[in-house]
């Protein structure tokens, strides 16, 4: 127990420092709030749209663990604008099932994780190191 307990208080001291877009992919931020409808990206245009932006801040997408975490807490930059509550967030984590590709996704209310297939649509939170 004392083992378990000192890998999770390491674990937890190691979580890296994370810098969060303060806007969905696709929103603009004006005047210190995000502007613009929330946009809802298939994974493979996402990652298009995530590799024309900026190189030097080397923006990704987030984890399921990063973006649980950014769900149950106060990290969020600011307040995702728009009617979210009933939305799919992408993950940067995927897996082939048969031949298909399949991305994680977690639900914006409710924190929940699925498999969805990279030609569904979600919306991106941006993340960097």
């Amino acid at each position: 127990m004392l083992i378990a307990l000192m890998f999770s208080t390491l674990l937890a001291a190691t979580q890296p420092e994370l810098t969060w877009h303060p806007c969905l992919l696709g929103q603009t931020l004006t005047a210190n709030e995000c502007t613009g409808e929330a946009q809802r990206w298939q994974w493979n245009q996402a990652k298009l749209a995530i590799g024309q932006l900026d190189a030097e801040a080397n923006w990704r997408l987030a984890t399921v663990q990063e973006l649980k975490r950014y769900l149950n807490s106060n990290e969020a930059p600011l307040p995702i604008n728009g009617p979210v509550n009933s939305e799919w967030l992408l993950t940067s984590s995927v897996m082939r099932h048969g031949d298909e590709l399949l991305v994680a996704a977690v639900h914006y209310e409710s924190g929940k994780v699925e498999y969805l297939s990279v030609r569904d649509h979600g919306l991106v939170v941006l993340v960097h190191d």
